[in-house]
């Protein structure tokens, strides 16, 4: 299993992001306004002082901190784009090279792979695909195919989050259909043969942020419920549950908190949970018992395969990137989020100096615990 160190000597040195290139997979929750709103409001100075700058994640709530504490985000002039890069803890990076509008890539745990999500055509044997955003997976090093291992058919239309299983051999996804009246959960081979593809639940709920057990066998996700999901992601009836990896029995309910609970993922022994729970980051045994808040008002929680560590999305005080939208042409701002890793043992947080657009670009570790690969934004 490589390590951060030869991840880097695996991956391309050069990188080729398109100018405006960077909002692709955003019709699946209309990521352009996802949690925006929330972006706008500080922390306190405690806070900041420890983690550069924090924003409460509600514009509301029943203390929300008075927006005269914080300047409000500044407009940043020109495109922002996107440069995916494997970054170390040490401040090394080294660019990787994927199709230029891949959107949410997410490395495999052996650090051989790397799924994202595309439009274009001429990313592996993708010449008869319809119209619309696929998520391929291509090979770290050597000169093998970019297997698409999905894209749109007359039953879904939109897709997004891929995430891997320990042993590589599938990609879990999220896809809604063109009614677009909710999203389900589905696995596929990453060979893109097709062949055993499923889908693990039905229902017309939105539900997102897959998460693989460290066993292979479960699939942790988000269901919006009866309360569906509002311009910022946020649902009072948002929870968290389980399904088998296989397509067999029923979905079990973890979370009954009352609140929104979103993006969970399993720690590397399965024992606990890491979670956005209601504002702020939160862990948990893996039957849902024993919460505990970390503080942490941030989003799109990663552990480190050795457990030490969680890296997370914090949104910037001062920037904004504006953005190109491919489709239209039209221009839009979005907040920064800068990426963070939390140690547990010393509760100390340290910032990596590197941002992210959209919580949906969540980082994933290498295998050593050493490194991230992250869907840098950054203007040009």
């Amino acid at each position: 299993m490589p390590d951060a160190k030869e991840v880097f000597q695996m991956v391309s040195e050069k990188a080729s992001p398109d100018q405006g290139a960077l909002r692709r997979q955003h019709e699946l929750q209309d990521r352009r306004r996802r949690r925006q709103r929330v972006g706008t409001i500080a922390l306190s100075a405690a806070v900041i002082a420890a983690l550069a700058v924090f924003f409460s994640t509600r514009s509301g709530g029943d203390n929300p901190v008075p927006a005269t504490q914080s300047p409000a985000p500044s407009s940043v002039s020109g495109y922002a784009t996107t440069a995916p890069a494997l970054v170390g803890l040490d401040g090394s990076i080294r660019p990787v090279t994927l199709a230029s509008d891949a959107w949410e890539p997410a490395l495999s745990q052996d650090g051989k792979w790397i799924a994202y999500v595309t439009r274009k055509y001429n990313v592996g044997n993708c010449g008869a695909c319809t119209p619309g955003p696929r998520i391929a997976a291509v090979r770290v090093v050597g000169t093998g195919t970019d297997y698409v291992t999905f894209h749109g058919g007359p039953r879904t239309e939109v897709v997004g989050q891929p995430v891997w299983p320990p042993d590589g051999s599938q990609v879990a996804y999220v896809a809604s259909g063109r009614a677009r009246s909710g999203s389900n959960i589905f696995v596929v081979d990453a060979d893109g043969s097709l062949q055993h593809a499923l889908q693990l639940t039905t229902g017309s709920t939105q539900k997102e942020w897959p998460s693989w057990s460290p066993d292979g066998t479960q699939i942790l996700y988000s269901d919006a419920g009866s309360t569906p999901l509002d311009d910022s992601g946020f649902s009072s009836t948002q929870e968290l549950y389980r399904v088998a990896a296989n397509g067999t029995g029923a979905s079990v309910r973890i979370t009954k908190n009352g609140v929104d609970d979103s993006e969970g993922v399993y720690s590397p022994d399965g024992a606990e949970i890491v979670l956005f729970h209601d504002g702020t980051l939160a862990i948990m045994n893996a039957d849902g018992s024993g919460l505990q808040d970390l503080g942490l008002h941030a989003f799109s929680p990663r552990w480190s395969p050795d457990g030490k560590k969680i890296a997370f999305l914090t949104y910037n005080a001062t920037e904004r990137f504006e953005l190109s939208d491919p489709s239209t042409g039209s221009q839009a701002s979005w907040p920064r989020l800068d990426v963070n890793v939390f140690d547990r043992a010393s509760g100390t947080t340290t910032s990596l100096g590197v941002s992210v657009a959209s919580d949906t670009n969540a980082v994933s570790w290498t295998s050593d615990s050493n490194a991230l690969l992250i869907n840098r934004a950054s203007n040009r």
